[in-house]
């Protein structure tokens, strides 16, 4: 297993690690169940702020689609969402509308879907796009 961070780097901002996922597994007999050990490195990469929690119950109030859960996903990566434009929200979702408008469209759609699940979820999601620069600013808590 190799972990990447930021831009695909392997790695953190602390480091990095290759190796083995599991330190060890076994099955308990008696309590039927599993006992899984990751390796500690492993485990270490997911202390502090070195990771995204995504909360399945938002995954799955977002249903089907697709650019909705990967703004979903995106954002949640980012304790301050910095703006960020329409045109590289387009490359970066690996969306197939080739046309910015129709784009446009579909991404304020997918804005508002992901501002209804966390405002569902007791959470702050505010967005706007602002016309002079096309850039899409998001403002959580």
């Amino acid at each position: 297993v190799v972990l990447a961070g930021e831009n695909g780097k392997r790695g953190t901002r602390r480091g990095g690690f290759s190796g083995h996922l599991l330190e060890r597994f076994k099955f308990d007999a008696e309590r039927q169940v599993w006992q899984v050990q990751f390796h500690p490195d492993i485990a270490a990469m997911f202390a502090g702020d070195e990771h995204t929690w995504l909360a399945s119950s938002a995954r799955r109030a977002l249903g089907k689609g697709y650019l909705a859960k990967w703004l979903h996903g995106y954002f949640s990566t980012h304790r301050e969402p910095h703006p960020i434009s329409v045109e590289r929200l387009r490359d970066l979702s690996g969306s197939g509308n080739g046309c910015l408008r129709g784009f446009r469209r579909r991404l304020r759609e997918g804005l508002l879907e992901v501002a209804r699940v966390e405002r569902d979820e007791g959470r702050r999601f505010d967005w706007r796009v602002v016309p002079e620069s096309d850039l899409v600013e998001v403002f959580r808590d």
